[in-house]
């Protein structure tokens, strides 16, 4: 019986985290992300944007404990088993994949942490120089889209703050704030709405 439940539980876990996932992946692709902000329309740039939104999912998820932190990390699991099926059918050989995905994960893990850690201060400009390197690839330059992109992440973060878990894990879909957030006031706007 414990076994079922186990299995059953895991099933339920995968498939909130492949929609989950979905949702990310959507709004990584916004179409305002590449063509306002100057996000690269590369793998690269995809690669980042997907892991942005990803990474603020699974951080809200590791604020509702255990069961978050599983979920969080079904979360994780889907998306890199998607990115090995990506690098496949991009014709990477089996001898590249792993290489490959270390790389991405190490990339994914190391910004997750910087994030986390900026956002827990809420010191935008910390996040502004972080997504400017990390983004943009341009560390210490001035990068237009890098205040839009930082003001857009703080209000993503505001905003998954009020999300409760079962939100998150339900079937409802997930809408994301606006992707051109231009200044600190329109998040106050959005709070109060």
């Amino acid at each position: 019986m414990m076994l079922f439940q186990w299995f059953k539980h895991k099933s339920r876990r995968q498939a909130i985290a492949g929609r989950l996932y979905q949702a990310a992946l959507a709004q990584s692709r916004h179409p305002d992300f590449y063509a306002k902000l100057g996000v690269a329309d590369t793998t690269d740039g995809h690669f980042d944007m997907l892991s942005l939104h990803v990474f603020m999912l699974i951080n809200r998820l590791n604020d509702f404990g255990k069961d978050g932190q599983r979920q969080g990390q079904a979360l994780f699991d889907a998306m890199f088993r998607r990115m090995e099926l990506d690098l496949r059918e991009m014709g990477v050989g089996d001898l590249g994949v792993p290489k490959h995905m270390k790389r991405m994960m190490t990339a994914f893990n190391g910004r997750a942490k910087t994030y986390h850690e900026i956002l827990k201060q809420a010191d935008a400009p910390a996040l502004q120089a972080a997504l400017t390197r990390n983004i943009f690839k341009a560390d210490g330059q001035s990068i237009s889209g890098a205040k839009p992109l930082t003001n857009y992440t703080m209000a993503m973060y505001d905003w998954l703050s009020g999300v409760t878990m079962e939100a998150l894990t339900s079937d409802v879909t997930i809408s994301f704030p606006p992707v051109a957030v231009a200044t600190p006031a329109n998040n106050d706007a959005r709070r109060s709405a």
